[in-house]
């Protein structure tokens, strides 16, 4: 008999358990039925108690069992109506995801993939089935694959394929289950290679079946796969192909191809060179330095090309031997091939240092010589760097380079004083040529030009930095063309002005120069031409250096502000244009500079010339408050083309009226004064701003101006007003943009009167006591009219709070919190905000001294409670509210949010409020909340560290006028004092701007603090102790700035740990002390005389024996010294000698008292 079974299992074993017991409870309804069966585990139906066996009938028949109860989660009981065992198994099993089919199937793949070089091919042919019409995602893998071709699909549903996070493919497919469904894939595989071995790694789905037919393409050998794959090759001989069954998951097929040559493998050497090339008088001297490495496998002889026509200069080198190669059949025999050898096979780098030479003939029109060589045959990568230095007086220019390119960084071996080219190659052979040439007359110049171009006037100023060196020289000579020069400004040679300089007929100006000027001349000449601005085109010509050396001049040409440049480009001679940086794009004054590098004898610009006048561009934005009755007006001015240096203004004659009119130039006052012919009275006045300097671009002006004539109307006893509001008028320049901002009370109901003004969004517009409106109007709109209606204000007024204080005590017992507030308040009635600790049963509230009923309210889904509180009348509006409650929550540990108390409505502090955290001692805060201010200081008191808050508690309940200063609560107050005063309650002040909301204080213990302070005094001492290095200067010196910006950036954290510092420098303290008694002493050494008259010292690991006539050794160091002192020559002193294994000391000797003897 079952008398009572309570079931608290869950998952599999739940299930398996109920299973066995309907298997039990079936057999023993069949066998003992006629046993009473517990109605709470399983209750009989009414079929079973209507065919009960009477006591004349037979007890044995079969078993009806057609209705179960069992119990279920909730412990109800639950019908379970005719079923087998094996049905309500295949049920628990349905419900735990077992039994179920799986969502698809793939039944079949074939893949053909063809083998070419470097790759594989492969057509993927997957035949799939589902198991829902749903999609279904079924992941087909291959992943590392690319896709030659978009995938297909075949079958009467439909299939979208993507990859996953993974990068494999999936293909998710909708269709019936009753059919098959195929993907088609066209894929690529990269196939890694090394050597005559090949290696091709695949990912693919498992299925039912599967084939993979892979032709290699040629005959291979040694063919390998994976684990569970099986190979039928079409020819065992000579494979050219193989059938792979049952490919599923990672496959990883293998091979080698069947080449009957035996290649010898090489080893990958990599080459980094420097080389060195100096160019002398008809000798060429390269000193290469070559760094060899090796990858796969050891090397000790590699081959080195010279380049054409050098010879190497036989030098020994260590670690190798190198000999010269014969020519051979089809090498370049100006080539020089050099065999190194070492002295053993490496595996690591080998420097190698030739240096090698080769002699040429000066030409007049130049010799070109090859440069590139030292090419270190069949190595994989040789890349390196090329410095060209030019000692004798030659010209050399580089002529052809191929794989190479000129850097201003070289290394640090080739970055010398001296070096004229620096190059870096990246590969071998190279080509680098020189052109040598002889000097040519020794006068060079790098000119640069600028040409100021105005609308009927081009001014040209030139600066030529001339090169003499060689043979003297007694003038230079420039050809100007069509350019005039200056006849007040001329030419300048090193800031001395040449009246002499001349220019004739054809424009050539010949500049004379000091006889024997040599090194660097500097010449600045100014030239003119006449424009004519009504063809539109101008042709300016640059000016070329005559019997100099060809060179590269720069162009600059500059428009004034009211002219537009814009070059010719398909008329330009002998000019390349460059891009201007930003800060030379455009010059104060002038228009957009034009840059350009002018080659060849006639460089020539030609452009077309547009005279601009003035433009000026205003945005207008005007800023209308109706709360303070003020008018800003901001015009943004964009002038462009000629500068401008005065603005006008359109006053109105009410801004006047109304009182002083500010104007403001980008921020700053400025002075305005009224234009001539001023208008009558009551007409609009024209003002002038002058600038302080003429000004071209932006420039932003400001008005200000009162409105006290609109406030009046609209402060009028009328519920609807029309007011139109006047605004200035700029009068240089064309309006762009009328825009303005309203900003009115939340009491007044603006509309326009006009529907030239249209209100448009303001994203910046806020809500509250007053709202933003914002219009928009054509340019021409001068004016503002205006509807005002009053309307009722249904808000309420805010809470001015001109006093708080908040106390809280949180000790381990007792947990309680009082507050006072001196309010202001029209209405009368208030909410006072409670915190989520707060317990609202316990809150009792005081309205000038005289407790009041408090109604708790909570708004739904609030998470805190309000207690509205009925201010009671009286002539002024200024309440004092007190407060009290207790604590629910429990706050400590090292971390814990408060609630303070507040009130749900706006409020608005105008003093600071207190707030004051009581904690017993054993508790600390290490760091001020967000939204408060430490109201404290830290003093020295005899032992330490106190913390002094700014106000005592009396000073705080006469302060805020709390009830409480009256009330038990003084006693209260002045126990905590003095428990503070002991160190036995930790009082901290805050100070804040708002009252209520939720603080996170962090507590620790005092345990826990002393454990910290001490525990990193001790860590820093036994580094100290015990890590030399941090015994540096250095390393002090970081230590310490590191704790003082720490202590700087958590100044109350750092005092409260340095308050329990002292137990830390005790246990370094005693560290210390251990470490110097526990110190191995020193085992004292014999000693022995060393003998005098020779400088020569006794090897460490020999002993010296003294004279015999000096006595026996065991009479001490006393008759040593004596007798070395006997023995001494006059003048030099007793000496000896320490021995100690493994090393010897010599130490001087202590002089030897008077009276001794020998």
């Amino acid at each position: 008999m079952i008398d009572h079974v309570r079931l608290r299992l869950h998952g599999e074993a739940k299930r398996a358990l109920l299973a066995l017991s309907v298997a039990t409870l079936w057999v023993v309804a069949g066998e003992v039925d006629a046993q009473p069966t517990d109605e709470a585990v399983l209750a009989p139906s009414r079929a079973e108690q209507r065919t009960r066996p009477s006591a004349d009938e037979s007890p044995v028949r079969e078993s009806e069992l057609d209705v179960w109860y069992l119990p279920g989660a909730d412990g109800q009981l639950r019908r379970v109506i005719d079923l087998s065992y094996e049905e309500l198994l295949e049920l628990l099993q349905d419900a735990d995801g077992r039994g179920r089919k799986p969502e698809y199937s793939l039944k079949r793949l074939e893949a053909d993939a063809k083998y070419l070089e470097g790759r594989v091919e492969i057509d993927l042919r997957i035949e799939m089935g589902v198991s829902q019409r749903q999609w279904v995602e079924i992941p087909l893998r291959v992943p590392h694959t690319v896709a030659l071709s978009q995938p297909s699909y075949e079958g009467d549903g439909e299939a979208i394929f993507v990859r996953n996070r993974s990068r494999e493919l999936d293909a998710w497919v909708r269709g019936s289950p009753e059919s098959s469904h195929v993907v088609h894939l066209r894929l690529s595989k990269q196939v890694v290679e090394a050597g005559d071995r090949r290696r091709l790694t695949l990912v693919l789905p498992r299925a039912l079946q599967s084939q993979l037919a892979l032709d290699f393409g040629e005959v291979i050998r040694d063919l390998e796969v994976s684990d569970g794959v099986t190979i039928e090759a079409t020819d065992a001989a000579a494979p050219r192909s193989a059938m792979l069954r049952a490919v599923g998951g990672v496959v990883d097929i293998r091979w080698r191809r069947n080449d009957e040559r035996v290649v010898e493998e090489r080893p990958a050497l990599d080459v980094d060179g420097k080389q060195l090339i100096v160019v002398g008088d008809r000798r060429i001297r390269v000193d290469a330095d070559l760094t060899v490495s090796a990858r796969r496998r050891p090397f000790d002889t590699f081959v080195v090309t010279l380049p054409a026509g050098f010879s190497w200069l036989s030098r020994g080198m260590p670690g190798c031997r190198v000999a010269r190669l014969s020519d051979a059949g089809d090498e370049d025999a100006s080539k020089q091939r050099l065999r190194v050898t070492l002295d053993e096979p490496t595996s690591n780098s080998f420097h190698l240092r030739l240096e090698a030479e080769r002699t040429y003939e000066v030409d007049p029109h130049g010799t070109q010589v090859p440069l590139a060589g030292f090419q270190v045959a069949d190595a994989v990568t040789q890349g390196g760097h090329v410095a060209i230095v030019v000692e004798a007086e030659r010209r050399v220019a580089i002529a052809a380079p191929r794989h190479v390119w000129q850097v201003d960084t070289l290394p640090a071996n080739l970055d010398r004083e001296g070096v004229d080219f620096g190059f870096e190659y990246y590969k071998q052979p190279f080509e680098l040529d020189i052109n040598i040439s002889p000097p040519l007359a020794s006068v060079s110049v790098k000119p640069s030009y600028a040409i100021e171009v105005s609308p009927r006037e081009a001014t040209l100023r030139g600066t030529l930095k001339y090169v003499v060196s060689g043979s003297n020289v007694d003038s230079f000579a420039v050809d100007l063309a069509d350019w005039q020069l200056d006849p007040k400004l001329g030419v300048v040679v090193n800031e001395i002005r040449r009246a002499d300089a001349r220019q004739d007929a054809k424009g050539r100006l010949v500049i004379p120069v000091p006889v024997g000027a040599k090194g660097e001349v500097l010449v600045e000449l100014t030239a003119r031409r006449s424009l004519a601005p009504q063809a539109g085109q101008i042709r300016l010509p640059v000016p070329v250096p005559l019997e100099v050396l060809p060179s590269v001049a720069s162009l600059r040409l500059v428009p004034a502000e009211n002219v537009r440049l814009t070059p010719r480009r398909d008329k330009l001679v002998g000019l390349s244009s460059l891009r201007s940086s930003p800060g030379d794009a455009e010059v104060e004054g002038k228009g957009r500079q034009l840059l350009f590098t002018a080659e060849g004898d006639a460089a020539v610009f030609v452009g077309e010339v547009e005279v601009m006048s003035r433009s000026i561009a205003v945005e207008l934005e005007s800023e209308l408050d109706l709360r303070q009755g003020t008018l800003v007006q901001s015009l943004a001015y964009d002038i462009a083309f000629e500068s401008a240096d005065r603005l006008r203004l359109q006053v109105p004659h009410e801004h006047l009226r109304n009182g002083p009119l500010g104007v403001f130039l980008d921020g700053r006052p400025v002075e305005v004064s009224a234009a001539a012919g001023r208008d009558a009275e009551g007409e609009p006045v024209l003002l002038e701003v002058r600038l302080p300097s003429a000004r071209l671009g932006r420039a932003q002006l400001e008005i200000r101006s009162s409105l006290l004539d609109v406030m009046s109307v609209i402060a009028g006893p009328d519920s609807e007003k029309r007011v139109e509001v006047p605004l200035v008028k700029p009068l240089d320049g064309k309006v762009t943009r009328n825009e303005l901002r309203l900003v009115r009370d939340a009491g007044l109901d603006i509309q326009m009167a006009s529907d030239n003004w249209r209100e448009i969004e303001d994203p910046s517009a806020a809500g509250g006591a007053s709202s933003i409106l914002r219009f928009d109007a054509k340019p021409t709109m001068d004016r503002v009219p205006l509807i005002v209606r009053m309307i009722e204000r249904s808000a309420r007024t805010p809470i001015l709070v001109r006093r708080g204080w908040i106390w809280m005590w949180l000790g381990s017992d007792a947990r309680r919190a009082r507050a006072t507030f001196v309010v202001r308040s029209r209405d009368r009635e208030v909410r006072l905000g409670l915190p989520a600790q707060a317990e609202v049963n316990s809150a009792i509230v005081y309205v000038d001294g005289q407790e009041v009923a408090a109604e708790p309210e909570r708004a739904a889904g609030a998470a805190t409670t309000s207690l509205v509180v009925a201010l009671p009348e009286k002539a002024t509006d200024e309440f004092t509210l007190d407060l009290q409650y207790t604590l629910s929550a429990t706050t400590g540990g090292l971390s814990g949010s408060l609630g303070l108390p507040g009130f749900d409505e706006s409020v608005v502090v105008e003093d600071l409020a207190y707030v004051e955290l009581m904690l017993p001692g054993r508790e600390q805060v290490i760091s001020t909340p967000r939204g408060l201010t430490a109201a404290w200081d830290w003093e020295w008191d005899r032992f330490g560290w106190t913390r002094v808050p700014h106000m005592t508690e009396r000073e705080l309940a006469r302060w805020s006028g709390s009830h409480w200063q009256d009330a038990e609560f003084l006693p209260q107050l002045t126990s905590l004092e003095r428990l503070a005063d002991r160190g036995q309650v930790a009082r901290y002040l805050f100070t804040t701007m708002s009252v209520g909301g939720s603080h996170d204080f962090t507590f620790v213990s005092r345990g826990m603090a002393t454990l910290l302070g001490a525990g990193l005094v001790l860590v820093l001492g036994l580094a100290f102790l015990y890590v030399s290095p941090l015994r540096r200067p250095a390393a002090l010196l970081t230590v310490a700035v590191l704790l003082l910006a720490a202590g700087y950036a958590f100044p109350d954290l750092a005092i409260v740990l340095a308050r329990t510092t002292a137990l830390g420098i005790t246990l370094v303290a005693l560290a210390a002390l251990l470490q110097q008694l526990f110190k191995s002493p020193l085992t004292p050494q014999p000693t022995y005389p060393e003998p005098m008259g020779s400088s020569a010292r006794l090897p460490s690991t020999q002993f010296h024996q003294g004279p015999a006539n000096q006595g026996d050794a065991s009479h001490g160091d006393a008759n040593q010294g004596d007798s070395n002192q006997g023995d001494a020559s006059p003048g030099m002193s007793s000496q000896r000698t320490t021995v100690s294994a493994p090393q010897m000391s010599v130490l001087p000797s202590q002089p030897e008292p008077a009276s001794s003897k020998s």
